[in-house]
């Protein structure tokens, strides 16, 4: 006793007598069961007080727009919380301007292959109207598949017209469809550039 007083620790008491399994009985605060319990009702009570807050701000912001209103006419008055009420259907939904913005681009690069296509035909029906040889035989260009959201190459319309109105994930590209029991595939052939 006295070397663990000089250490600055507790004396050991007897070990002949041990309270530790108390905190295994269902009344006892210390108990597994207990704790989870108040765990989750400081964790709802936290949760009733944050929507509490939410509420009371909510309310606080209508009741200004309402004490604002009340200085408009009738007829504006009426057209405003019209328009509050419908304001949620004319909101943007998230992810919009992005697929707008990828819409335009893939316009933009289909636009600009479609020019280059356009000046190489040009330019060889000059030649052939010249009495020229074709420079060498042309490579299938290759073709550039549209892209899923998993960065998957997914047909289109445009590749297979037996595609046209075929059901759509996700706004990007084709479910698997078999239209006459022809598999659908993106892929391009080497030899002859033929899609499909």
């Amino acid at each position: 006793d006295m070397q663990a007083e000089k250490l600055g620790l507790k004396p050991k008491g007897g070990t002949a007598w041990s309270h530790g399994f108390l905190n295994q009985k269902f009344w006892h605060p210390l108990s597994y069961r207990n704790q989870e319990r108040l765990f989750k009702a400081e964790q709802e009570e936290e949760a009733k007080k944050k929507r509490n807050e939410l509420a009371k701000k909510e309310f606080a912001e209508q009741a200004e727009f309402f004490k604002n209103t009340e200085l408009l006419s009738e007829s504006d008055r009426d057209a405003l919380r019209n328009r509050q009420q419908l304001a949620f259907m004319y909101q943007q939904p998230p992810g919009f301007k992005e697929m707008q913005e990828r819409e335009k681009q893939e316009a933009e690069e289909r636009k600009r292959r479609e020019m280059e296509d356009l000046k190489a035909r040009e330019e060889e029906a000059a030649r052939e109207a010249a009495g020229l040889p074709p420079l060498e035989p042309e490579k299938p260009k290759r073709h550039h598949f549209k892209k899923d959201m998993y960065g998957k190459n997914v047909m289109t319309e445009e590749e297979m017209p037996e595609l046209r109105g075929a059901p759509k994930m996700d706004g990007v590209g084709l479910a698997r469809v078999q239209p006459f029991g022809k598999q659908v595939k993106a892929v391009q052939c080497l030899r002859c550039g033929g899609v499909g």
